[in-house]
C-alpha cells in the first residue's frame, strides 16, 4: 500500500502535512465477523454471548416485526410502549 500526502486547514493554524495509509476494502461477510469479533470482547465465554445475542434478537424482532403490517405513524407511537414493556418485563426477570 501506498502511504499519501494529505494537506489539511486547521482553522486558524498553518496547513498541515498528514500521511495516510489507504484502508483496504472489507466485504460485508469481513465487516460483520470484525464486529462479532468486538463485541464478543466484553464477554468471558463464547457461549454467554451467544444467549445475549440470540435473545436480544429475540426481542427486537418481536418489537420490530410488526412494522411492515401498519403505517408509520402508528408504528412510531406504538415503538415505545412496547419497549418500556419489555424492559419492565425484564426487571422482574432480574431482580424479583
Amino acid at each position: 500500500m501506498d502511504i499519501t500526502e494529505t494537506w489539511v486547514n486547521r482553522g486558524n493554524y498553518r496547513e498541515t502535512k498528514i500521511m495516510t495509509q489507504p484502508v483496504s476494502p472489507l466485504s460485508d461477510g469481513e465487516i460483520l465477523v470484525a464486529i462479532n469479533k468486538y463485541a464478543m470482547l466484553g464477554f468471558q465465554k463464547e457461549k454467554t454471548f451467544q444467549k445475549s445475542t440470540s435473545t436480544h434478537v429475540q426481542i427486537y424482532t418481536h418489537i420490530n416485526g410488526e412494522q411492515h403490517l401498519v403505517n408509520r405513524q402508528t408504528f412510531k407511537e406504538f415503538r415505545p410502549a412496547a419497549i418500556a414493556e419489555w424492559r419492565s418485563i425484564i426487571a422482574k426477570i432480574i431482580w424479583p
